[in-house]
């Protein structure tokens, strides 16, 4: 491109800033996901037609005609109908004549409001509600699956959120910095440093906060009597009550979800809109990662035989629906002792006091799932758990 060109492009992504858009950082996503840079000529070439009706037009309105272009290119759901799998894929030339016909008899004030409008949390929030009442999504509803208050060994179905005992937190540093000191706070009495880094005693947390689960993009699995396999073979955590609409994605296989992306510590010491593009750029993931047409709980058991947990990508809170536990499971071998990996987790952590106080509370089960792949302890599992179903 030639600095003629940059200047074009500059100008012309600068404007969205101008006129308060959230549209500069999709775009800029869009043009840094071209596997070839020198697309971005091509593109540029399409920009600059806007400029073919507009030779008696200021040069203000040259630049909103180049932005409200440009916007066509991505304004379905970026990267665009246009740009598959980082490969540019042009759109037809009467296509772009058509944008180039409307442009004629536009002015610059309706531009702005068409290209506000393009890159607005409105866009993204209808083309979310559309899928999250997807048909597909009937298979998934709440009485499809078991109820752990009668809970049968032989016979169940439940979607499962799987707990560790503790996890990393690369966010969280010793001495001053706004995300790690936020995060200090928040999770007060719950973090431990370990060398130069600092570990989140998670379990613990979520057992003891339950509510935290609404604030997530939670990373579940669907189990069975038949495929009881979890997370890393986590041998305990919550049975879920998941609403259908809050299930973004259903895979027979680890998704590898990242779930970071958008959160409360990632705005921290942001500019206003350095935050509304971190949060846009949040929304655009999460309309992404809705799948419009679930595989049903059928096929994704069927296809997890045999191989690795499978992964569901659950919101914990949407529109209203909320995630909530409604049983603790705990995995035990087919003579329902404790897995070894269970007791020695929740003993290094003092868990089983946190276990039963979060089931008190919450008024729910506590739940044993058999399993034959974990290792037995000596401890059976009503000798911790009494009033647990088995």
């Amino acid at each position: 491109m030639t600095p003629q060109d940059l200047l074009k492009l500059n100008e012309t992504l600068a404007y969205y800033d101008q006129i308060g858009s959230l549209g500069r950082a999709k775009i800029q996503r869009f043009l840094d996901s071209l596997l070839d840079q020198r697309w971005r000529k091509d593109i540029l070439d399409i920009v600059v037609r806007a400029e073919e009706p507009g030779y008696f037009w200021q040069s203000g309105w040259k630049i909103a005609a180049r932005a409200w272009l440009l916007a066509k290119l991505i304004e379905d759901k970026a990267p665009g109908p246009y740009l598959i799998n980082g490969d540019w894929q042009p759109p037809a030339k009467p296509v772009v004549d058509a944008w180039v016909l409307k442009l004629q008899t536009t002015y610059e004030d309706q531009l702005r409001r068409e290209i506000t409008e393009c890159f607005s949390f409105a866009r993204d929030l209808k083309g979310l509600a559309a899928l999250m009442n997807s048909p597909s999504r009937g298979l998934w509803d709440v009485g499809k699956f078991s109820d752990p208050v009668h809970h049968n060994p032989l016979h169940f179905r439940y979607i499962v959120y799987s707990m560790v005992a503790s996890v990393n937190m690369p966010f969280v540093v010793p001495g001053p910095d706004p995300r790690s000191d936020y995060l200090k706070n928040s999770l007060n009495g719950y973090l431990n440093q370990v060398g130069l880094g600092y570990q989140l005693n998670c379990a613990q947390y979520y057992l003891e906060h339950p509510t935290v689960l609404h604030a997530e993009l939670l990373s579940c699995s669907l189990i069975s009597n038949e495929f009881p396999r979890t997370y890393r073979d986590s041998p305990f955590g919550f049975i879920l009550r998941a609403p259908k609409q809050n299930i973004c994605f259903a895979k027979a296989s680890d998704a590898a979800l990242s779930n970071a992306e958008g959160r409360a510590d990632a705005l921290v010491g942001k500019s206003h809109s350095e935050r509304l593009t971190v949060v846009s750029s949040a929304m655009e993931t999460l309309v992404g990662m809705y799948e419009a047409n679930l595989d049903s709980p059928d096929k994704i058991l069927l296809d997890s035989r045999g191989g690795n947990h499978n992964e569901l990508g659950i919101v914990g809170s949407i529109s209203g629906l909320k995630v909530q536990p409604s049983a603790i499971f705990v995995k035990v071998t087919p003579d329902a002792y404790l897995w070894q990996s269970f007791v020695q987790t929740a003993t290094a952590n003092n868990l089983l006091p946190v276990l039963t106080q979060c089931a008190t509370t919450l008024g729910i089960p506590i739940v044993a799932i058999p399993d034959r792949r974990g290792a037995a302890s000596a401890v059976d599992f009503t000798a911790w758990f009494p009033n647990g179903k088995i």
